[in-house]
């Protein structure tokens, strides 16, 4: 039968690039690698001494061994704390229901854990994860009360490749988390936000679908030197992406802002880097605020550099080609606001194919 390698940092090489401008560095490390040598315990299908239920099966197991479930409708809440694979035959078909009687479906407390190929409905938080250098890919989640996946000071884990959909807050919420990857995701349809981050530092969000939530991405409270890159960031309700209270040095870079709702990109801080982006029928590609008790941020704008902007009208007027894009923000937020300018000094003829 299969047994699976939990591999953490799975040819994702662009996981670990580095950005570096004049204020920060950016630097997403690679996790390392850690094969699952154990053994196996099945659960479900008909072999002998196949266990009924997943949590008997994870409490019999042991650091390093293979839980695999065979297909079927599991009605638990699952508690992880020590290191395995959970794998499961098919995530279309092996689904863990929450039963809609705890808070989660499934609870990480261990580092080095796997959790791949399942659907995951009917609780609270289908994932909850207090655990670093872990994996979570190739899952559907969906239906659940507040957030897809939650990471509570988790670091240096990879989600990857799940479909993330209508839970009714969040697709993924970081709180404290740092060097995580959020890679080739889609995540779509949920009240809140696509993605959320607080306190979290340099993760790296990549080559993700987020659309039709109420806002896509947001960083709140000190989520600094993060990389947002190669996503489709489309159809919010609300904001694309909203940078927030003292989430400085983020790279935000080759994205795709297309037809949100509010705007596509609003920045409140400072040190940003936006660069080759295209911005396209968004209600209003962007805006900033520069908080005027923060000398810092009067000094150090973001920088814009390249972005195709479908408004700009160096498009249709080739005299204005030479010209900037001109990005207006301002320095209050009451009356009288007082208008402040950014450029990007270099704009885009053409939409760049992301």
């Amino acid at each position: 039968m299969k047994k699976r390698f939990l591999v953490i940092g799975i040819n994702l090489l662009f996981v670990c690039m580095s950005f570096t401008s004049s204020s920060a560095v950016y630097n997403v490390k690679k996790s390392s690698m850690l094969v699952s040598n154990g053994n196996t315990l099945y659960v479900g299908g008909t072999g002998p001494g196949n266990y009924s239920k997943i949590q008997d099966a994870i409490d019999d197991a042991n650091s390093n061994d293979t839980v695999f479930v065979y297909n079927g409708t599991y009605y638990e809440n699952l508690f992880v704390n020590k290191s395995i694979c959970l794998i499961g035959e098919d995530r279309n078909t092996t689904i863990i229901n929450g039963n809609w009687n705890k808070v989660f479906v499934l609870r990480i407390e261990a580092d080095y854990v796997e959790v791949s190929g399942f659907t995951m409905i009917n609780s609270g938080d289908a994932i909850e994860m207090w655990s670093n250098h872990s994996s979570i890919n190739d899952n559907i989640i969906t239906n659940n009360v507040w957030n897809g996946i939650y990471l509570y000071k988790s670091h240096d884990t990879i989600i990857f490749k799940n479909n993330i959909a209508n839970n009714s807050g969040r697709g993924i919420s970081l709180l404290g988390s740092n060097n995580n990857a959020i890679i080739e995701n889609e995540i779509k349809k949920h009240s809140w936000e696509g993605i959320r981050l607080e306190y979290s530092i340099c993760n790296n969000i990549s080559r993700n679908v987020i659309s039709d939530n109420t806002d896509n991405i947001f960083f709140h409270f000190f989520s600094s030197g993060n990389i947002i890159r190669k996503n489709i960031i489309s159809n919010s309700r609300q904001w694309g992406m909203l940078i927030m209270y003292g989430s400085d040095n983020n790279t935000i870079c080759s994205n795709t802002f297309a037809n949100n709702e509010g705007c596509g990109l609003y920045l409140e801080t400072s040190g940003n880097i936006v660069y080759h982006n295209n911005f396209i029928n968004n209600k209003a590609h962007h805006a900033f605020f520069v908080r005027i008790t923060r000398i810092t941020t009067i000094i150090n704008f973001n920088k814009w550099d390249g972005n195709y902007w479908d408004n700009w009208i160096g498009l249709e007027q080739p005299f204005f080609s030479r010209f900037p894009k001109i990005i207006i923000g301002h320095l209050t937020r009451g009356r009288p606001k007082i208008p402040v300018f950014n450029f990007d000094w270099h704009p885009a003829k053409e939409p760049y194919d992301i």
